[in-house]
């Protein structure tokens, strides 16, 4: 209660303590506590002695848990990130956990503590306590939001040509809690094409597993521009190109609630090519070659990177975050012993903070970040 014998009496702090005490009794089975607080009140000398009935009720059990509204979600992805389990003492705090679990997943419209509906039941019936067992049912509700979005992209300019795109994006594929995400893009001079896939639980276990792909690539056609630069002028429209390509393959598991460890692959090849010998000479006689690595500015580039993750999230929801925090820390190391021809190392954090303000109806968020790159090994 934060209240000692001899302080000023403060109503605040006892309203406060029955929501803790609540908190504390209901996270281990006992719905029905109730506090029942009697004041004498000395009027003479300034005084009140108060004293707490507690009627701590009977020890509940969850008998069913249900869902309603769910038309397109399984029943296993909510029921699996939901931390009670049936047969169970009932707990309060664990559904709160969760609810805060589904929150996160972005596909419900936001839980609350009245979506999940606790119907005890006042007659003891057997179970594992014996024959005086008391149980509850839990019908959780929800409303599904839109989990696909599709996108049509074209359009015409002076820098990126004329293209045209499709891109497709859903966060709970089929409704098995799948992410699925692929950009088609085609034009005179740019064309991009990216594919990834997300299995939140990898064969029925919180291992979380994907991979992505994708391949750029990126026409200049300014020629005209570099004439009587250096007495010669590029053959052809086109005076290069640049492109990257490569794959990503990553899976997390947790080490504990809202905590997570990650490491993911990326292999990626980057490079500038040339549609004539012309013009690949016209470039390279004025290109800049690294001191070090004796690589030129035009040579493919390898990367070969493993990042470790470490990630920590109470943010309660992806898309309109209004309370929560979150942590991450990682590290990505590229090539040494992993391959390919360069060598750097970056450390990455990143904190987010987000807190409700004036009632509710405005979120304050702050985020801070910190990383730097260097090389290593020549």
């Amino acid at each position: 209660f934060g209240m000692q014998q001899g302080e000023v009496f403060n109503g605040e702090l006892i309203r406060k303590g029955f929501e803790n005490l609540k908190k504390i009794y209901g996270s281990q089975g006992y719905i029905n506590f109730t506090p029942i607080p009697r004041q004498d009140i000395d009027d003479e000398a300034k005084l009140v002695n108060v004293v707490f009935d507690f009627d701590e009720g009977h020890r509940y059990r969850l008998r069913r848990l249900d869902f309603v509204g769910n038309t397109t979600t399984r029943d296993k992805v909510i029921r699996r990130e939901v931390m009670v389990n049936e047969g169970e003492f009932f707990s309060t705090q664990l559904m709160d956990i969760s609810l805060l679990r589904l929150n996160q997943l972005g596909f419900f419209d936001v839980l609350k503590d009245e979506d999940a509906e606790q119907k005890p039941d006042p007659k003891p019936s057997p179970g594992p306590d014996g024959p005086e067992t008391y149980w509850v049912d839990v019908n959780l509700k929800v409303k599904e939001k839109g989990k696909n979005s599709i996108g049509f992209t074209g359009g015409v300019s002076g820098y990126g040509g004329s293209f045209l795109g499709l891109n497709y994006s859903t966060n709970n594929f089929m409704g098995y809690g799948e992410t699925l995400d692929f950009t088609l893009q085609g034009g005179t001079r740019q064309s991009a094409y990216v594919f990834s896939f997300t299995e939140p639980y990898f064969r029925d276990r919180p291992l979380t597993t994907g991979f992505s792909v994708f391949y750029r690539r990126f026409s200049y056609r300014e020629g005209d521009q570099y004439g009587g630069y250096f007495g010669a002028v590029p053959l052809g429209g086109e005076l290069f190109a640049q492109g990257s390509k490569g794959f990503t393959m990553f899976s997390s598991y947790p080490l504990r609630s809202f905590t997570r460890f990650g490491l993911s692959y990326t292999l990626s090849n980057s490079s500038t090519e040339f549609s004539s010998v012309q013009n690949q000479l016209f470039y390279s006689s004025f290109q800049f070659t690294d001191t070090f690595t004796g690589l030129g500015s035009y040579s493919s580039v390898l990367s070969s990177t493993i990042t470790p993750t470490l990630t920590y999230n109470t943010i309660n929801n992806p898309f309109a975050p209004s309370s929560g925090k979150s942590f991450t820390a990682l590290m990505q190391f590229t090539g040494g012993p992993l391959g390919g021809n360069v060598k750097y190392y970056k450390p990455y954090v990143e904190a987010k903070w987000f807190k409700p303000m004036n009632k509710r109806r405005n979120t304050l968020g702050m985020r801070g970040q910190f990383s730097f790159v260097s090389g290593y090994g020549g």
